[in-house]
């Protein structure tokens, strides 16, 4: 019996992910979420440099279709952004969020910030 296979199907960007983008890989406190679950890894230092390659990868991809909803929840403009508990995020607009000092601005997927292209 053939495999339905769904094409264009994108993976979720749950609040884990959000989560990991503004505090950084390890930012939740339940292991292999978010980005971390197609290593299941339970730390992003403990993943695979493959793995780790994939998933600054989807982050950054992430970051350039969602990041500037989440920078306006982090400069406080927005609450369209409601973290549960375990995903506990302090925002402090005196500070950039970690995909922001990691990737550049929202968008821009040309940015070559901290080494990365």
């Amino acid at each position: 019996m053939p495999i339905k296979k769904r094409a264009g199907k994108s993976r979720q960007f749950d609040e884990y992910r959000a989560c990991q983008l503004l505090a950084g890989p390890d930012a939740t406190l339940l292991a292999g979420t978010g980005y971390l679950t197609a290593a299941r890894a339970a730390r992003f230092d403990e993943m695979a440099d493959a793995d780790k390659a994939s998933a600054l990868d989807d982050m950054r991809e992430d970051w350039d279709r969602h990041g500037a909803a989440l920078m306006a929840w982090w400069n406080g403009d927005d609450e369209a952004f409601r973290f549960k508990p375990w995903n506990f995020v302090v925002r402090d607009p005196e500070y950039m969020p970690w995909a922001a000092e990691q990737f550049g601005e929202p968008g821009d997927s040309t940015n070559e910030r901290n080494g990365h292209d």
